[in-house]
Order: structure tokens, then C-alpha cells, then sequence
């Protein structure tokens, strides 16, 4: 069976690894905080629809949380 995977290099990053240490960006604000809030002004500055907040706890996949807030 043929597959696409892609061959990791001995030190070069996986893809999780990535996205772990993008969101360690800022102190580790987006990696830790689950709860963003959209009307600070490195967003958009506003609320959405009446909603205020990006709220990721309900993700209990860490896996899974970690990739929508890198891809966000």
C-alpha cells in the first residue's frame, strides 16, 4: 500500500510540535487561555454576531483544540 505521508527529518519539527510552539507565542497566552476575547483590538475589535468570546473548552481532544487555534 502506497501512502502520502510525509518523511520528518531527524531535527526538523512534526507538525504538532508547530503548532504547539506557535501558539507558545505571547507567554503562552494562546496555548493556555481557552476563553479569546475577539474584541481586543489583535482581532477584530468588535463582537460577532453579539458573541464576545472564542471559547475552546468544550474541545476535549487537546489534539484537536490546539489545531483550531493554530488554524484560527
Amino acid at each position: 500500500m502506497k501512502t502520502n505521508l510525509q518523511k520528518i527529518n531527524k531535527g526538523q519539527l512534526n507538525k504538532y510540535e508547530e503548532i504547539t510552539k506557535y501558539l507558545k507565542q505571547d507567554d503562552g497566552y494562546w496555548l493556555n487561555n481557552d476563553k479569546w476575547d475577539i474584541t481586543e483590538e489583535f482581532f477584530i475589535g468588535e463582537s460577532i454576531h453579539g458573541r464576545r468570546y472564542i471559547d475552546f473548552s468544550r474541545f476535549k481532544n487537546v489534539f484537536l483544540k490546539n489545531e483550531i487555534k493554530y488554524y484560527i
